[in-house]
């Protein structure tokens, strides 16, 4: 079951665990949970991190970090994946035991089974992106995919340009995904994949889950490595993760954003009012977490200036580059944003720009720009009330 690919990760896995980190450790034994046996060449991992290792063949396992994890996953392709809440454990050394994984793969692949290839190719481009970084990027094993798809009927009359009604896709084994432009491997476990028409919403509605841990490819040359980090910037710049960090920390238009909260419940027909977290008493900021309390239904414009390398600070800039537009909405109460620049799966739905970034420009929650944008670090000149300002006698939206 593609063990030369499964094989190839634990390598890299192992050469480059102990090169990743110098601090804290956690250390642990897996264990087979019906044989008491251990289990070798298991995956231990931050998720969304650089953070892992692999067991070796007594099980055992040692995982290096700075900055203490809230879980760790372990992964296995003969196991269920396994998350490990770490508050109330001692870490000193964990005892995890694993349960043997079962498919019923007949009933996984049936449905759709002739239209493989262009199951594969919707997903990659759902799932990947279909911009650059999508389509730089590789599913080293698509070969584990397995597609249930449901297709309109002939005689259904819908205004749909694609026929497929719904899908669903399940991995009989951790993804391997070459991001060629970015320099990692990615090591995903797909737990959710689904898209399915809402007619509420009058729009197919994905949700994508999952835990990923990245892998940095190493054995480069410096020009090779200096590229990798600018199409890292690139990538990092104009994203949810950059966004989300930005809101968190309450630097919004010191990063080249402007953010405005539709009146009423229709992005076409209402109009809109300028929106910051200190501009309403809805953002409650923790250490590590930030609330959007009463949000959930709210619809947001999005709007973002800068250039390849990087935002340009709003409060100290009078001449800007074309905007970049995008939306999206909030679907829970509360919102939980995060230091890092991650969020529970599906708590905002991104669109048009931004919303066009997907797994193949992903980074990891642990990535921080080498080069920061040189205007980030100055003193701020204007206020946000005079940074709207600003915005609106450029005509751009009304409010």
């Amino acid at each position: 079951m593609n063990w030369h690919v499964y094989l190839k990760l634990i390598l890299i896995f192992l050469i480059t665990a102990p090169v990743l980190l110098s601090g804290q450790r956690i250390t642990g034994r897996i264990i087979d949970s019906r044989t008491n046996a251990p289990v070798e060449m298991a995956a231990v991992y931050v998720d969304g991190t650089t953070i892992g290792t692999v067991s070796n063949e007594k099980g055992e396992f040692v995982l290096e970090y700075n900055n203490t994890p809230k879980a760790i996953v372990v992964s296995h392709i003969n196991y269920e994946l396994k998350v490990i809440p770490l508050a109330g454990h001692d870490t000193q050394y964990l005892r995890i035991f694993l349960k043997q994984k079962f498919f019923d793969i007949a009933e996984i692949a049936i449905q759709g089974k002739n239209r493989r290839t262009e199951n594969l190719k919707y997903f990659r481009d759902a799932f990947l992106g279909k911009d650059i970084w999508g389509r730089n990027a590789v599913i080293e094993n698509d070969s584990v995919l397995r597609f249930k798809v449901e297709y309109y009927r002939d005689n259904e009359f819908v205004f749909m340009v694609s026929k497929m009604k719904s899908i669903e896709v399940a991995a009989l084994a951790p993804l391997i995904i070459s991001l060629e432009s970015l320099g990692y491997t990615l090591h995903y476990d797909l737990i959710t994949f689904t898209e399915k028409y809402d007619s509420l919403a009058g729009v197919k509605v994905m949700h994508i889950a999952g835990k990923s841990y990245f892998q940095p490819v190493s054995d480069v040359s410096a020009f090779k490595q200096r590229s990798f980090e600018r199409n890292r910037q690139r990538a990092f710049y104009h994203s949810p993760m950059h966004f989300t960090r930005s809101l968190y920390r309450n630097k919004l238009p010191q990063n080249g954003y402007l953010l405005f909260e539709s009146e009423g419940s229709n992005l076409v027909k209402t109009g809109f009012r300028s929106f910051y977290p200190d501009s309403c008493n809805c953002f409650l900021r923790s250490e590590d977490d930030a609330f959007l309390m009463g949000m959930a239904g709210k619809y947001f414009i999005l709007f973002y200036y800068g250039y390849n390398n990087g935002p340009v600070d709003l409060t100290v800039r009078n001449l800007l580059p074309a905007e970049s537009r995008s939306h999206f909405v909030i679907l829970s109460d509360p919102c939980i944003i995060r230091r890092d620049g991650t969020r529970p799966a599906n708590s905002i739905l991104f669109s048009s720009q931004i919303g066009a970034k997907r797994i193949g420009a992903t980074l990891p929650s642990d990535y921080d720009p080498q080069d920061k944008a040189k205007e980030a670090n100055r003193k701020s000149r204007k206020g946000m009330d005079e940074i709207y300002d600003d915005f609106y006698k450029r005509g751009r939206i009304g409010n």
